[in-house]
């Protein structure tokens, strides 16, 4: 993209996958080139906890000897001598049953050195003959000589609570934690990279750490432009002003975030070009990424993108992205005092404002944040970049998690020109057959200056560009991802090469029906197997549903299931046979299949092969009769109906020969369209 460029229509829109790559490879390459040490802190245990999920530049290692670092008891009870070998079970009982005397009690705290009789205070003599106990509460260290802990509930003590017998079978080791159990001396308890949650804090408190090394987090300044912008407080004295809601609204939600530190920039006008360029530059000493809002669509008075660029020298590397909301979405980067800061130049309306923070900003200060491995080098330059890029890029869990939901209550109107990202509100349930399904209700009209939208909303439904006379309308029982909103931890987020929504069209993404009779449905195994064969990054299941019934309702089951699933979406409607299915009842489904509707053509030469490759895993599979077709013109997806047992030989046959397929399909698909 020119720098020179000052008229936003001459920025072609960019797909949001190919947008959200430039993001984050900008963004990799300002990690790469920075010194190390300029993104750690050293962080004291009491800044901890009132930070927030600060996180780890460098793993956190048990100190020796372990934690716990003693023998501790796990019960309140007695404390006793248990002999090596000896599993009590041949413990003689004498004196009315009483085996031991109290010698001392031990609380979680005190000093655990042993007292045994003679020592201190005088023994009655008639004490000589038993062995040694100690009181003992949860938590205290066991003295040395006493290996086994009686829980209270075992033992009785007489009234002078001088001795002690109890019941059970005492063993070395009993309800005792010995050192180093819970973490090993010297083990990687946290890893760099690591949320210092709360469960985390509670961790390094428990080990003694007094002070860790994070991530220095990022400076993140927030300006609003705007003639109509109004200050918190201020009243309109003409009409057309408008609090500013986007400043507030981003301030808060980059705290949510927890990866950043807002700075407020504040307001300025669009007459006074001067001032916003001086504003911009004072904020880059500042400030490590800057997010405007308005100023960046086509009006007369939309100046940001003109300053940025003409005057101040920045790099535009896209300027318009082909989603709605957000379609003025800008991307620069800027080199100041050899620095290079990161600028979005975000639309006015709050929606768009919001949304796009969500897909490209938040994944941006992700990286920022939990960017670990091998921190980036003092010296590194030139070709060497590169490849640090993607490797960091590879590795870094930075996207917020993905559900896939069917729509729920009623039909979604799909837009003529561009993809939408559809504010929903998300209900979780237990299906009949026992899966997790999700269910996606639309938080309204979504007009990007309706900030209601955004209001209770869970995630982003990510829905298709319509295709007129075809695909119109996203129908209600449509199954389609949605990027979860809110705060998730590390783990759970997701990896750019597995997101559905950045990848789905490199990957098997499965519609799966299980035909059994009574027995537990096996998806976990079918998918286990399928990622087995085609690489488990290559396949989501999309939908799951098990059918009990005869072959008729299985087909009518399959039909619903092609006709209802998102063309967009799944691309493999797959049934799977379990072995206990009747053979008739197998036959009669296969030759049922062959003739369904959404069955455009099927694939003989494949069935066969897959036939072949199950028979050669399990004999049996000989009398099973495959099917592999093409779905209906309009889907453009495989139909495969094989059996369970030999199902990896089958695919493995067909493997090479599926992918060809698809291509057939989804060619004759976008012809007929």
């Amino acid at each position: 993209m020119a720098n020179s460029s000052t008229d936003a229509a001459v920025h072609p829109m960019v797909p949001v996958p190919d947008a959200l790559q430039i993001v984050l490879e900008e963004t990799a390459k300002r990690l790469t080139l920075s010194p190390a040490a300029h993104w750690e802190d050293v962080c004291e245990l009491n800044q901890l906890v009132d930070e927030d999920h600060r996180i780890l530049a460098q793993p956190v290692r048990v100190p020796s000897p372990g934690y716990p670092a003693y023998n501790a008891s796990i019960m309140d009870g007695y404390a006793i001598h248990c002999p090596p070998g000896n599993d009590g079970s041949t413990r003689t009982l004498q004196n009315d049953g009483w085996t031991h005397c109290i010698v001392q009690s031990i609380y979680a705290g005190d000093d655990p050195a042993p007292r045994y009789p003679g020592e201190g205070e005088a023994i009655q003599d008639s004490f000589a003959s038993f062995a040694p106990a100690a009181y003992i509460t949860t938590g205290a260290a066991v003295p040395d000589g006493y290996n086994c802990v009686i829980p209270i509930e075992n033992c009785t003590v007489d009234a002078t609570r001088g001795k002690l017998k109890f019941t059970g079978i005492p063993k070395p080791g009993m309800w005792i934690r010995p050192v180093g159990c819970d973490m090993k001396a010297d083990s990687c308890i946290l890893q760099a990279g690591d949320a210092l949650d709360a469960v985390a804090i509670g961790i390094v408190v428990q080990l003694g750490v007094r002070r860790v090394r994070v991530r220095r987090r990022p400076k993140v300044g927030i300006l609003s432009t705007g003639n109509e912008l109004l200050r918190l407080g201020e009243t309109p004295v003409r009409v057309g002003q408008i609090p500013d809601a986007n400043r507030p609204l981003l301030l808060a939600l980059l705290q949510s975030f927890g990866n950043c530190i807002p700075v407020d920039l504040g307001i300025q006008t669009d007459d006074d070009v001067p001032a916003l360029a001086q504003s911009l530059l004072d904020a880059m000493d500042e400030c490590d990424v800057i997010i405007s809002t308005g100023g960046i669509s086509m009006g007369e008075k939309d100046m940001m993108e003109h300053v940025l660029v003409n005057q101040l020298g920045a790099h535009v590397h896209f300027g318009r992205i082909h989603m709605k909301p957000g379609k003025p979405t800008t991307f620069l980067t800027l080199a100041h005092k050899n620095v290079t800061k990161l600028i979005f130049a975000l639309p006015g309306n709050p929606v768009s404002a919001m949304v796009c923070s969500e897909l490209f900003l938040r994944p941006c200060l992700n990286l920022f944040a939990h960017y670990h491995g091998e921190p980036p080098s003092d010296s590194i330059s030139g070709t060497d970049v590169e490849p640090a890029v993607q490797s960091m890029l590879q590795s870094a869990r930075v996207l917020q998690p993905e559900v896939v939901a069917t729509i729920a209550v009623k039909d979604l109107t799909l837009d003529t020109e561009r993809p939408e990202y559809h504010r929903v509100m998300l209900e979780y349930y237990c299906a009949n057959d026992g899966m997790m399904q999700v269910k996606a209700t639309s938080t309204g009209v979504q007009r990007s200056s309706r900030l209601m939208s955004c209001h209770a909303a869970d995630g982003l439904m990510i829905l298709p560009q319509a295709i007129p006379g075809h695909l119109e309308t996203a129908k209600m029982g449509d199954f389609y991802p949605v990027l979860l909103l809110g705060n998730h931890p590390n783990r759970r987020r997701t990896r750019l090469q597995d997101s559905i929504h950045i990848h789905g069209t490199k990957q098997w993404r499965v519609s799966l029906i299980y035909f059994k009779t009574t027995e537990t449905s096996h998806s976990f195994e079918v998918q286990n197997t399928m990622s087995q064969v085609f690489g488990s990054s290559e396949v989501t299941l999309v939908s799951f549903q098990s059918c009990n019934g005869s072959a008729r309702e299985l087909v009518d089951q399959l039909e619903a299931s092609v006709s209802s699933t998102s063309r967009s979406l799944v691309n493999l409607h797959m049934v799977v046979c379990a072995p206990s299915i009747p053979f008739p009842v197998m036959v009669e489904a296969s030759n049922a299949i062959r003739k369904i509707p959404a069955l455009s053509k099927n694939a003989d030469s494949m069935a066969m092969q897959a036939r072949q490759g199950a028979c050669s895993h399990d004999s049996i599979s000989a009398l099973f009769e495959p099917v592999v077709g093409y779905g209906s013109q309009k889907d453009g997806s495989l139909i495969l109906y094989l059996p369970e047992k030999g199902l990896e030989g089958a695919l493995r046959n067909i493997q090479g020969m599926m992918t060809h397929a698809l291509h057939i399909g989804r060619t004759s698909a976008t012809s007929t369209r």
